[in-house]
């Protein structure tokens, strides 16, 4: 599902608003030039980091610690995907 949402969201900037431990930012990275991965708790951001790294694509996703309603505002992308937890 997130290899078939990501050919669907292909662009060069997204942002995944609830990244969790990256499954749709992974698969984002392989058909987005640039991926912004955000999730408010730091352990999913860690273990997102380290899937990232597992799948070779770590170097093209950006991770922020922050509450996605919080940081929206600031945010500028092609697409912006919301799957909340």
């Amino acid at each position: 599902l997130a290899r078939h949402i990501a050919e669907r969201c292909r662009c060069d900037l997204i942002v995944d608003a609830f990244a969790g431990v990256g499954g749709n930012a992974i698969q984002f990275a392989f058909t987005c030039e640039r991926v912004i991965a955000i999730d408010n708790d730091l352990e999913r951001l860690r273990m997102a980091r380290h899937n990232a790294a597992v799948y070779g694509v770590a170097d093209r996703i950006e991770f922020i610690h922050a509450d996605f309603m919080q940081a929206a505002s600031r945010l500028r992308a092609d697409v912006v995907f919301l799957s909340p937890p």
